[in-house]
Parts: C-alpha cells; structure tokens; sequence
C-alpha cells in the first residue's frame, strides 16, 4: 500500500469514528489528514465540527503547524493554513499560523496586510467607560479574586484574575461594565472599514457573538507572557485602574505591548509593526485576536488592572 492508500485509509477510518462517536479530537485528527491531502473544503468541515464540539483554536493551531518536534516548513504551514482561509474557516489561530509561516518566507507584503495596524488596532478613550464607578470596579474585583502562579495553559504570570463578569450578574457594577464591553465590542465591529478585498479578519467578522470578560489585578510581579486568543476573532483591554509608574517613567512600566512575539526566526523587522500602551483608567484597546500581545512584571509595589475582554463568535442557533 502507497501513501497515498494509508492516507485514505486512515481518513476512512476517522471517518466511521466520528459517525460512531463524534469527538473533538476525531474530528482535528481528520482535519489534520484532510489537510496533508489537500482537501481543504473537507478540513474545513471538519474543524467546524470540532467547534461545536468544544475544539478551540490551540488545537487549529496544531493542525497547521504540525507536532512541536518536527513542524512542517513554513511553505507547507502557509499552503496548509490558505486552504482553511479559502473553505471558509477563518479562525485567529488560522490567521497567526500564516503570519509566521510568511514571515519565515520573507513575505513581507503578506505580514503587513495581515498585521495591518491602521485598519485594525484602536487605542482611545472610552467615554461611556468613564461613567462606570471604576474605583469600585476595581474594589470589587479585588474582594475575590483568583490566584494564578505559572499555569501552563495560560499567558498569565503571577498575577490574579477577577472572572465573574458577566451580562447576567447580581453585581450592578458588573452588569453595567459588562455593557459598556459590549458597546466597545459593536462599535468596533461597526467602524471596521469596508473591504472589497476579503480580508480574513474583516471576512471573519461575526455576525452573532458573545463577550467573554475577565479582570486582571497586577502588582509587582505580575505579567502576561507573550500570547494571542486563539479561539477569539477579537480581543479588547479596558484599562479600570494604572500604577502611577506608568505616566512617570521613561521605561514603560506598566504598559501594554502589542507586536511580532521574540521567537520568529527571521525577525520580521518593519513588516510587522508594535504599539506600547500607557495605561489610563478608561483607556480602550481593541485589535485582532490574532495580534501577539504582552506585559511585564512593573517592579514596583503599584496596581494595575484592567479587564480584558474577547469577541467570540457563536452559531447562530445558540442562544446569546
């Protein structure tokens, strides 16, 4: 039996198996396949399975790239990941493989359309944000919040997290927060500009989606390794309180970096771009899921929170 046999073999296989049990795994594992065939539309078809299974955008990620011991080469991961895009599944973690993969290719015309800051990042003032009681936001986050050392499944470092934000809470301050995260998240979505062209963010816009909230709480050594929202198509900061560090000091302490993560060999250079945020209570930042983003431990026996907030698609025969 040649490759190309066991290949379809063992496509054939993963398929009864889904049909006996469907299983998030299955279903990446056939998408995985599909794709070494180059049989886009039904890799695509099978992702979409595996999201409404549960699957979320790590595992695409591994779809494309391949096992961390021996990843495909950066053509194979760009082919692998346009064959998504073009079948229709646009996912972050979709669209980050392809921008590594072209920044390895030394395709920088692909990097700054992917990476397009002008059209995509926003960073302003959010004035229905200061009409929240922030200082007791930020009370009321600190009242109960939940620890986190080196998890391996998050970016976050030593810091802890305030995650009971939602539209349904008791709390009426996070209720009201949680409405003005969803202004943020439809008046983004609605200044997004107009493209002929079928990008894959503005392609992949929602049409239905959810908000998914959590509060940050740094101090001294807290900090967020560098990291995407794979399973987002959006991602928002909206800074509640900033360490007086921040508007004092030359050396960003306290900021927000969005930009290229330090592991691309080669270094993408200009093509793909950063921007340092000096937080401000009421401070909006918004951009792609896709966009590497990051903190660093201030140093300083100071406060800094903010809520970090994700646009999440859903089907549309899911209730909001």
């Amino acid at each position: 039996m040649n490759d190309e046999s066991r290949l379809a073999a063992c496509i054939s296989l993963l398929e009864e198996a889904a049909r006996r049990r469907p299983a998030v795994d299955v279903y990446h594992n056939l998408a995985r396949l599909r794709l070494d065939q180059g049989d886009g539309p039904a890799a695509a078809r099978a992702c979409v399975r595996a999201v409404s299974l549960g699957g979320d955008g790590v595992n695409v990620g591994h779809i494309i790239a391949g096992p961390a011991a021996n990843p495909h080469p950066p053509a194979v991961r760009a082919k692998r990941a346009r064959l998504l895009i073009e079948s229709g599944f646009i996912s972050s973690a979709v669209i980050s493989e392809l921008a590594r993969a072209s920044v390895s290719l030394g395709d920088g015309a692909v990097v700054r359309a992917l990476l397009d800051y002008e059209r995509f990042f926003r960073c302003r003032t959010f004035e229905p944000a200061l009409r929240l009681p922030l200082r007791r936001i930020a009370d009321i986050f600190l009242e109960s919040p939940a620890w986190y050392g080196e998890p391996a499944d998050r970016a976050i470092r030593h810091a802890s997290r305030f995650d009971a934000i939602g539209a349904a809470s008791e709390v009426p301050e996070i209720s009201a927060l949680y409405g003005v995260l969803r202004h943020a998240a439809d008046d983004f979505i609605a200044n997004l500009d107009p493209d002929p062209g079928g990008h894959p963010f503005t392609a992949s816009a929602p049409p239905a989606f959810t908000i998914e909230a959590w509060g940050v709480i740094s101090g001294q050594g807290g900090y967020h390794r560098p990291h995407i929202h794979p399973s987002a198509w959006a991602t928002g900061v909206l800074y509640i309180t900033s360490p007086v560090s921040a508007s004092q000091s030359a050396d960003r302490i306290g900021w927000l970096r969005v930009g290229p993560p330090g592991d691309l060999m080669p270094p993408p250079g200009p093509d793909w771009e950063e921007r340092w945020i000096q937080p401000a209570p009421g401070l909006l930042v918004m951009f792609p899921a896709y966009f590497t983003h990051e903190t660093f431990p201030m140093g300083l026996n100071e406060e800094r929170i903010c809520v970090a907030f994700d646009i999440v698609p859903r089907p549309l025969d899911t209730p909001a």
